[in-house]
């Protein structure tokens, strides 16, 4: 167990279903949000919704996520000087979720154990609030507009709901970052992916919460004998990106080698840690680093995975979302330039309460498969209606 110096603080702690936080007025609130990078880049969309006579400041455990929260208009982002790209909880510095129990919730006031930095932050802005929130996979059981997870937790934390709540939301994650950052982003592509002579693509094939989702990494029954290879439809995908353009550099998002790796220096396919270094010991945060890459990027192909949802927020960012057992309305909310390619095992949730394509606004662009895997010129077809057969 590693040390982390703490102290104590009193606070009202409230839940997004217990306490009546909703109704809370005129204070100092903290929100602690230990979830998934991609569960950041949607609770962004949450936090215009809160009670506006509050001030916000919001962490967890894993900066990568909280850099995510630089300059939003709503939340302050205050870092614990730990990075991790996972759901981490402090449990390894012996204070699990600050001491609390999630059970004892109520919105009463009950003492934490916090690092440091936060405490000074608590003590000098007088927070007096916590809200420490679930996030319950909304998986087609609500009907629109509270369809999505994030969606669903407004209708929990906001006492009521602007005209605006029954259309796509705006993004609202600041994607202005330091110069210097960006140019040392920029330099790194170029030294290691052949940048700048070639188009960036960012591939995000799994991540860390459900291996269902994943692009090429089960049902290995749906493709033909010889053909079973790990990440065969993704590696299908690049061939096929190549042989339009040799103009492409592909960047996989690995945060570390699993050992099942699609890179190669033949199809210009490199690794994010090979390029940028694991998040724990990467010269940025995994978010800030994110938000250079979406800026330098020229297309984006993705599962429901941190990257992908991030992308999926950037207007300016050709994406492909691909779905193996979800649905895209299930998270994210529509917007031209996004392209979801759609597994015929996710497709038969269609009709559902809250899985549907089309619905008043919200409509999603997508192409439906007869197949439960998506193989890769599927998702060459959907770039091509982003980009053009020049792509």
């Amino acid at each position: 167990m590693r040390n982390m110096l703490t102290q104590p603080v009193r606070l009202a702690v409230h839940s997004h279903d217990r306490g009546d936080f909703a109704n809370v007025r005129h204070k100092n609130v903290l929100l602690y949000w230990p979830h998934g990078f991609g569960d950041w880049a949607q609770f962004s969309q949450v936090l215009p919704f809160l009670e506006p006579t509050n001030r916000y400041w919001i962490t967890r455990f894993g900066d990568d996520s909280v850099s995510l929260m630089d300059g939003h208009p709503t939340a302050i982002p205050i870092y614990l000087g730990v990075n991790s790209p996972h759901c981490d909880d402090g449990g390894q510095y012996g204070i699990r979720h600050f001491g609390l129990q999630y059970d004892d919730i109520h919105g009463n006031e009950l003492e934490l154990r916090v690092p440091q930095s936060l405490h000074d932050v608590i003590v000098r802005e007088k927070i007096e609030v916590m809200l420490w929130s679930s996030y319950p996979e909304m998986a087609g059981f609500n009907p629109a507009p509270y369809h999505t997870k994030a969606r669903a937790l407004v209708k929990s934390l906001a006492a009521s709901f602007p005209k605006r709540f029954e259309s796509p939301l705006p993004r609202t994650i600041s994607l202005e970052e330091d110069p210097a950052l960006v140019r040392m982003a920029e330099a790194r592509l170029m030294n290691f992916c052949g940048y700048g002579s070639r188009r960036l693509c960012l591939i995000g094939r799994s991540g860390y919460t459900a291996v269902r989702k994943n692009w090429g990494h089960m049902w290995r029954e749906d493709l033909p004998p010889g053909w079973q290879r790990e990440g065969q439809e993704c590696r299908d995908f690049i061939h096929a990106m190549l042989a339009r353009s040799r103009h492409w550099c592909f960047l996989l998002m690995e945060d570390r080698d699993f050992g099942d790796s699609l890179k190669s220096v033949e199809t210009h396919t490199f690794a994010y840690s090979d390029v940028f270094g694991e998040p724990e010991t990467a010269f940025a945060p995994f978010g800030r680093i994110m938000k250079c890459l979406v800026r330098l990027a020229s297309l984006c192909v993705g599962v429901p995975a941190g990257p992908y949802h991030l992308a999926a927020q950037v207007a300016e960012l050709p994406t492909v979302g691909i779905w193996i057992e979800h649905l895209p309305c299930w998270y994210d909310e529509p917007r031209g330039g996004l392209v979801h390619v759609i597994g015929k095992h996710a497709a038969q949730r269609i009709g559902e309460a809250g899985s549907f394509l089309k619905c008043g606004d919200f409509n999603y662009d997508s192409i439906l498969l007869d197949s439960r895997t998506i193989p890769g010129e599927a998702v060459m077809s959907a770039v091509e209606s982003l980009l053009g057969r020049s792509a």
